[in-house]
């Protein structure tokens, strides 16, 4: 083969390659919201709602002893839509998630404490189920 279809024939490929690449590459960029005083207030009731949505899911993962975002999702998805009506159904996913992480998260970072050893569940967890 010729040095400079060889060259060409490299050329392209490099092209297709880097193609390839920058299609799986994701750019997040960090605004600033100027937001009214009502828009701020109704971001702040959601967030509020959000975390009560996350309040409500972690003493089912406790007594389930579930890490297991789908796992968790099935237990608890529809009250959790029930009792927060608000809240659309992306974010419950979304809070399902985030406490199923932070459930692994503590088990991960707290090695004695491993989900399969058998204790009585916080009085706090008690209380509110």
């Amino acid at each position: 083969m010729p040095r400079r279809k060889r060259r060409l024939q490299s050329f392209f490929l490099t092209a297709k390659l880097l193609r390839i690449i920058s299609s799986y590459i994701k750019r997040t960029i960090s605004i600033k919201l100027n937001t009214t005083a009502e828009q701020n207030a109704a971001l702040e009731d959601l967030q509020k709602e959000f975390n009560a949505a996350c309040n409500q899911i972690v003493p089912l993962a406790a007594v389930n002893k579930c890490a297991n975002r789908v796992a968790l999702h099935h237990i608890c998805y529809y009250a959790v839509r029930e009792a927060h009506p608000t809240l659309g159904s992306q974010l419950v996913c979304h809070a399902v998630k985030a406490v199923a992480d932070a459930y692994k998260t503590f088990f991960a970072n707290n090695p004695k404490k491993r989900r399969n050893v058998k204790r009585p569940l916080p009085e706090s967890v008690n209380n509110l189920l």
